[in-house]
């Protein structure tokens, strides 16, 4: 995953640097916003936080450009807010559909848990720390299977990854899966977690030599066993590391 951070602040540099990496994102930085912008399509950032502290003028400008280039779903947008940033400007920010707005200072820890939050809504990201990722080897009572959306194969793998929003798989045969398009919905895919079994939409996030799956329509009440199997999963974990 790839995060661009925009601002001047060192610090927030520091902080943002520090805690992501640690989730795998690989964190590109620029003091400069207008250098950013240009490189916006080589970069091809999955998520951006940008400094509106630092620069109040280029935030709007900024994002126009990235949403010419990529949809929300394929780059999250995340103002970094100062004191400067005003009930306008995030009325204005509500209107352009931004995904979300944190004090730039991170005054408390619960702020980048936030953010964390936020970008676990549109992203399927290699966490494997806290109550919403779990590490592997927690999830061998996973299973995943759905038909290709073309050629309807029955497409079997194994369970590599999996969030409350999504999940990865590694397939059997990955011959059948290298023409399946990101961005492609699945419909009426089978889930199993624990005993349980239900049927879950997806959209397709990533396809390499995995292939990562956002939810799209999960049924409320099926959902609901399903955040509980896994918070099962982390007081497990939590338990036997104090062990």
């Amino acid at each position: 995953m790839k995060l661009l951070l925009v601002t001047e602040n060192e610090e927030t540099q520091s902080k943002i640097s520090s805690h992501f990496e640690r989730l795998g994102y690989d964190i590109i930085t620029y003091d400069n916003p207008l250098k950013a912008m240009d490189n916006l399509a080589e970069i091809a950032p999955n998520a951006v936080l940008f400094n509106a502290e630092d620069f109040p003028r280029h935030w709007k400008p900024f994002l126009q450009v990235l949403r010419q280039l990529f949809s929300r779903d394929d780059s999250v947008f995340v103002i970094l807010k100062g004191s400067s940033f005003n009930d306008e400007e995030a009325v204005k920010a509500g209107s352009l559909s931004v995904s979300g707005v944190i004090s730039e200072d991170f005054e408390s820890s619960e702020e980048i848990v936030q953010l964390e939050n936020i970008f676990s809504r549109y992203l399927v990201h290699n966490d494997s720390r806290g109550p919403r990722r779990f590490t592997t080897g927690l999830y061998q009572n996973v299973e995943f299977l759905f038909n290709h959306p073309e050629n309807f194969t029955l497409i079997t793998g194994t369970v590599s990854d999996v969030s409350f929003d999504g999940i990865r798989i590694t397939p059997d045969h990955p011959h059948h899966t290298t023409d399946i398009k990101e961005g492609t919905n699945i419909h009426s895919c089978s889930i199993r977690f624990g005993d349980y079994v239900c049927s879950v939409g997806v959209r397709v996030v990533r396809n390499n030599k995995s292939i990562s799956f956002r939810f799209v329509d999960f049924d409320e009440s099926d959902r609901a066993y399903f955040i509980d199997f896994l918070d099962t999963l982390t007081y497990k974990n939590h338990a036997a590391v104090k062990a």
